[in-house]
């Protein structure tokens, strides 16, 4: 009886910690220039620096959302 007590209070306490990771939000913020579908981790990408239609500035959570993707550059 107390092992099956005890097996259902584990269970129940691993349930309310667990957090799906569809419901994990990325708050990473991004750079978009115009209505551009890649968006930048760097204010400072080269990029950006020659935008003329404004850089948006985002969560990366909002920029995947819209379709966006991220920039293949390295560095």
């Amino acid at each position: 009886m107390q092992i099956k007590l005890l097996s259902i209070l584990g269970l129940a306490l691993l349930s309310v910690g667990f957090t799906p990771a569809t419901q994990i939000i990325d708050s990473t913020t991004v750079y978009v220039c115009g209505k551009s579908t890649i968006y930048h981790t760097a204010r400072t990408h080269g990029a950006l620096k020659r935008c003329k239609s404004g850089i948006s500035e985002m969560t990366k959570d909002i920029a995947t959302k819209q379709g966006k993707r991220a920039c293949k550059c390295k560095g």
